[in-house]
């Protein structure tokens, strides 16, 4: 279990890491992109008393829902992202959390791959349609946790959506306590837009990355 002291210690050093790393561009187009996200954008849903979603609030930094940079490689035979957060932590009282990263290909077709924490901390990982919700079989969907080093990895093979030329994607980063809390005013549902520092979740061109060519 990680100690509140210990917390703070991590968040205060991320904070220093991902303002230096802003200072580096990525380089669009190329096989492999790097994008940075500042620290403390994430967004609450907001609901009202009958259970109506009303809205957004800021919430800050959340635990285990608050990225601070994205990497995309889109390799010869996988693709690859790695999500930093600025915070993971896995136990009992912690937020569940799921990456998604949503991509668009020159073809218009769509596809989303997913990290989830819902069933267990080592999480699982598959693809699926972003426009239909269908699955996408996909065999070779490998991903990584990491808690010390704050980052979630996940790759598949571009054989699974039919080798794009070039992918464009939003990084999603979900983040939710009502599983682990005792009563409803304590469950909360958190999303981190890993592009940006707002909470847009579609494919469209103001919200999704620059072209990433096949390397």
């Amino acid at each position: 279990m990680v100690t509140a002291s210990q917390r703070t210690a991590r968040l205060a050093l991320t904070v220093g890491t991902s303002l230096a790393a802003c200072l580096v561009p990525a380089l669009a187009g190329a096989a492999e992109l790097r994008t940075d996200d500042g620290v403390g954008d994430v967004w609450a849903e907001v609901y009202d008393d009958t259970g109506t979603f009303e809205g957004w609030v800021k919430a800050g930094t959340v635990v285990n829902g608050d990225v601070i940079s994205t990497k995309a490689r889109h390799a010869s035979r996988r693709i690859v992202f790695t999500t930093r957060y600025a915070l993971l932590v896995r136990g009992a009282g912690e937020n569940r959390f799921k990456t998604q990263q949503q991509m668009r290909f020159p073809d218009g077709s769509t596809a989303a791959v997913v990290v989830d924490t819902s069933n267990g901390w080592t999480g699982a990982s598959y693809v699926y349609d972003a426009d239909t919700g269908n699955g996408i079989p996909c065999a070779g969907v490998r991903h990584e946790i990491d808690y010390d080093a704050d980052t979630v990895r996940v790759s598949f093979p571009r054989a699974c959506v039919d080798r794009p030329r070039w992918l464009r994607y939003v990084g999603l980063a979900y983040a939710w306590s009502g599983s682990d809390t005792e009563t409803g005013d304590d469950d909360h549902n958190y999303l981190d837009n890993a592009l940006n520092a707002g909470h847009k979740q579609g494919t469209g061109n103001s919200n999704t990355s620059p072209r990433i060519y096949a390397g």
